[in-house]
């Protein structure tokens, strides 16, 4: 859209509705400042997958893991 066309539609807008576009201007640039600020560039590299990261470390688990707990009985 045309600079021009857009200044004969905000002409058009009643004045009780123009403090509300003012608002929405002010948002859309914020929206857009925000997103120029957050934009991916080229020198980010993609994160490594930590898929089976921890596949050689020992952990010790209880034999009775699966026992009910004492706090649970009655």
């Amino acid at each position: 859209m045309s600079p021009a066309t857009l200044e004969t539609k905000i002409a058009d807008i009643a004045p009780r509705y123009r403090e509300e576009l003012a608002a929405f201007v002010d948002f859309l640039l914020f929206k857009q400042s925000n997103e120029q600020r957050n934009s991916p560039t080229a020198d980010v590299k993609p994160r490594k997958s930590l898929f089976g990261a921890m596949k050689d470390q020992n952990f010790y688990m209880a034999p009775d893991f699966d026992a009910p707990l004492e706090e649970f009985s009655e």
